[in-house]
C-alpha cells in the first residue's frame, strides 16, 4: 500500500488506474466496474440499481494527499444526524465522493458525531490525521445533481 501511495503522489499513475485503485468495498476492488466506465464521468454509474459497475450502500475512498478536497457540514438527513459531504474540489478528492455522501468511518473508526463541538474536534481531527486517510462513505439521495449543481 505504500508503494501504491508513492506512485500516486509521484503522478506515476494515470487517472483510470488511481480510480482502479482508489476505490475499494467491503474488501474487494471495483477495478472491473471502474475499467468499463469512463474516468471523465466517473458518477454516471452511481444512480443505477446496485450491481456490477454501480457503487454498494457503502464505499471506501483513499485520501493520498493533505489536501482533502473536500467540505463536511454537520446535518440531519433522514431522520439521523452525520456528517455529510457539501462540496468536492474536482482533480483534488477521489471521483466518486459527491455531495451528500455520508461519512460512516475514518480509517476504520465509526464516526460519531452529533454535536457541533464533537464535529468541530472531528473536522480538526481529520485535518491532522496521516494521509493517506481512507474514509468510508455511504452515497447519498441526489448527489449527482448535487455535483452538477455545484459545478454550475
Amino acid at each position: 500500500m505504500a508503494a501504491l501511495a508513492k506512485q500516486w503522489s509521484s503522478g506515476a499513475l494515470d487517472r483510470a488506474e488511481k480510480l482502479r485503485t482508489s476505490i475499494i468495498t467491503n474488501g474487494r476492488s471495483l477495478a472491473r466496474a471502474a475499467s468499463t466506465r469512463s474516468a471523465r464521468a466517473p458518477e454516471s454509474h452511481l444512480n443505477a440499481p446496485e450491481g456490477e459497475g454501480c457503487l454498494p450502500s457503502r464505499y471506501d475512498a483513499v485520501f493520498p494527499f493533505q489536501r482533502l478536497g473536500i467540505k463536511l457540514v454537520l446535518a440531519t438527513r433522514d431522520g439521523r444526524a452525520g456528517v455529510f459531504v457539501h462540496e468536492v474540489v474536482d482533480g483534488v478528492c477521489p471521483p466518486d465522493v459527491l455531495p451528500h455522501d455520508e461519512v460512516l468511518a475514518v480509517d476504520g473508526a465509526r464516526v460519531g458525531v452529533v454535536s457541533p463541538d464533537a464535529f468541530d474536534a472531528f473536522v480538526r481531527g481529520v485535518a491532522n490525521r496521516a494521509r493517506p486517510l481512507t474514509l468510508t462513505l455511504r452515497p447519498g439521495e441526489d448527489r449527482v445533481a448535487a455535483a452538477a449543481a455545484q459545478r454550475r
